[in-house]
């Protein structure tokens, strides 16, 4: 599973919390925005931590990031087999840094940080997280689906109804002008009551892998309105291998959480969870659930 998310702008390649966090797609709400560095200043002996991962979220180990503007051109180093990097040099706002790996397009942009300031009063720190597309063709999963979320057969603490649940979608691609292959799709859930904007997930490719990111079982990225302050909710993280571009179905393990919450109101704002005072709740969280899409 990927380490805790903040925020990641797939198209434009970006990125978004301190330390080498591995961040989610856009169309998952967060409480937390990137913004561009304020520094104008290069800072002397700054560390710069960060990742380098291929667009279906999987670790490159052994990719090089070299510094290639500003007074510490030419440093570089190496991803470790996590995919994760560290740089000490002299950084300043528009200091460029690229990542190469075999068999993938490089990527060359600046640090980023969470706050206005970086390093700022709060802690906040600039790191990088690099994305990298493959350059072999990618599978295209683009058009409307039916989405099914199988529990595993041990949750027998959900409700029956629940175990097995089933959702209009309509997938889309997110085209990023730089690239020759889409690395990314974006997944809505059409015509079912769900709560605020909590209705699809990114997915992730990189060739015929295929990834999806349902905010890695931290906080939920659908939760359907089940009518009487009653919702179910679901989280975590799925991965298949697809062998022909002609896509009728894919499946995958499903690894995370599906919850059945029952309130004495109803919820009207954003999703908090641990949801306050459940009148009843059942959680299950495992590896053995499925997610399934059919055209």
């Amino acid at each position: 599973m990927l380490k805790s998310a903040v925020l990641l702008l797939f198209a434009g390649v970006v990125v978004g919390c301190s330390g080498s966090e591995r961040p989610f797609l856009p169309t998952a709400p967060s409480a937390s925005v990137t913004v561009q560095p304020t520094s104008a200043t290069p800072l002397p002996g700054m560390q710069l931590r960060g990742f380098v991962m291929d667009t279906a979220f999987r670790p490159l180990a052994g990719a090089r990031i070299e510094v290639v503007s500003g007074p510490s051109a030419g440093a570089a180093t190496l991803a470790d087999a996590a995919g994760d990097f560290s740089l000490t040099g002299t950084f300043g706002e528009d200091t460029q840094f690229r990542a190469t790996m075999n068999g993938h397009e490089e990527r060359t942009q600046t640090w980023n940080c969470s706050a206005a300031s970086c390093p700022g009063p709060t802690g906040a720190r600039p790191w990088l997280g690099f994305y990298l597309s493959v350059t072999a063709p990618s599978v295209n999963i683009a058009g409307a689906y039916t989405l099914t979320f199988t529990a595993d057969v041990a949750c027998t603490d959900l409700p029956a109804h629940v175990r097995t649940r089933s959702y209009p979608v309509v997938v889309t691609a997110q085209s990023a002008p730089d690239r020759w292959t889409t690395p990314a799709f974006d997944l809505k859930v059409t015509n079912t009551a769900v709560v605020g904007g909590l209705t699809g997930f990114p997915i992730g490719v990189a060739g015929n892998r295929v990834s999806f990111w349902l905010h890695g079982g931290h906080d939920p990225v659908i939760v359907e309105d089940l009518g009487s302050n009653t919702y179910l909710a679901f989280s975590g993280t799925g991965n298949t291998v697809i062998e022909s571009n002609e896509v009728s179905a894919i499946a995958a393990p499903f690894e995370g959480w599906i919850e059945h919450t029952v309130l004495s109101f109803p919820l009207s704002g954003p999703w908090y969870f641990p949801l306050p005072a459940a009148a009843a709740k059942a959680t299950c969280e495992s590896l053995n659930h499925r997610l399934t899409l059919t055209r």
